[in-house]
């Protein structure tokens, strides 16, 4: 196969499943045929050896953080068309950028927490949030592909390394969650998780997922916006926000814990740049904005 930095060589098995090894700007990458968690777990053997243990033994080991891996989820399975569901999913996500920046990664250049933004797009995004409300309460809908594309044109506009194609290099990508992708490929992409060390770690990264999502089906409203003005925080302190976010979905701490990797380096000499903070933000104008867009992704 053919791939933007050299070959791509694929694997395949009788069942249809495959994986595949491509060659990317300063890693190997790694990527497999779409499946469950279940069916990924069925495999956990074949994988295991395939990958990790075949890897081990050509002495490759994942980095501690650079070259992400990265986690896709299906929007059509995941949110069955509940842009409710969709919002309050993202709300959950970036009020807690301790998932993001400590948590499961570290590296604001390839996948910085929306709060590494600033200002301007943290009021971008609280502001989407309350016209999405207005909308519903009004009896008026807005898709997921629709909240996606706005979201992804209106708050993903920069990066605190100033790296080229903000929609792309964020925490959560939205990238292939518009209806500018085909439904059937329409996805969340999940940039923030370091490379995984081993196949449990990744299975456990979707069950975490997963239980996020299942626990906020029980809501019939908008969640509240709350992003800290904090998010850099020590060991101690993000195994015990992780313990809180474990035992709202009902997962034991003992099986998740070992997630949380020790910081080799200071947390905040990673951040090169503060982007500055937005002063003149007014939020009719940029409801003004939000219709424009709809209008437009609505006529498409």
């Amino acid at each position: 196969l053919e791939s933007g930095h050299g070959g791509t060589f694929r694997v395949s098995f009788p069942d249809g499943w495959w994986y595949q090894i491509a060659l990317d700007l300063n890693v190997l990458e790694v990527q497999a045929m779409p499946i469950t968690r279940d069916e990924f777990s069925n495999k956990r053997d074949l994988i295991h050896q395939q990958i990790f243990e075949m890897a081990q033994q050509l002495g490759l080991t994942p980095h501690e953080r650079i070259g992400g891996g990265h986690i896709n989820m299906d929007i059509q399975s995941a949110f069955r068309g509940d842009s409710l569901l969709f919002v309050n999913f993202l709300i959950d996500q970036f009020n807690h950028p301790e998932l993001h920046y400590g948590i499961f990664g570290k590296h604001l250049g390839n996948s910085p927490p929306l709060v590494a933004l600033g200002d301007k797009s943290i009021n971008r995004f609280k502001s989407i949030v309350k016209f999405y409300k207005q909308q519903i309460e009004m009896g008026k809908n807005i898709s997921i592909q629709e909240i996606a594309e706005i979201i992804e044109k209106k708050v993903y506009i920069s990066n605190p390394f100033k790296w080229f194609s903000y929609f792309h290099y964020q925490a959560i990508s939205l990238q292939h969650s518009s209806q500018n992708t085909p439904s059937d490929f329409q996805r969340l992409e999940f940039r923030f998780f370091r490379p995984q060390r081993n196949f449990e770690e990744f299975l456990l990264q979707i069950e975490f997922l997963e239980a996020r999502l299942e626990y906020l089906r029980q809501f019939s409203s908008v969640l509240d916006v709350d992003i800290p003005s904090r998010w850099v925080y020590s060991d101690d302190e993000l195994i015990e926000k992780f313990k809180t976010l474990l035992n709202e979905v009902g997962l034991d701490n003992e099986r998740f814990l070992w997630l949380v990797r020790k910081s080799s380096v200071p947390w905040e000499s990673e951040i090169k740049e503060q982007i500055p903070d937005e002063n003149s933000f007014k939020e009719s104008d940029f409801h003004n904005e939000i219709k424009s867009c709809l209008r437009l992704l609505q006529d498409k």
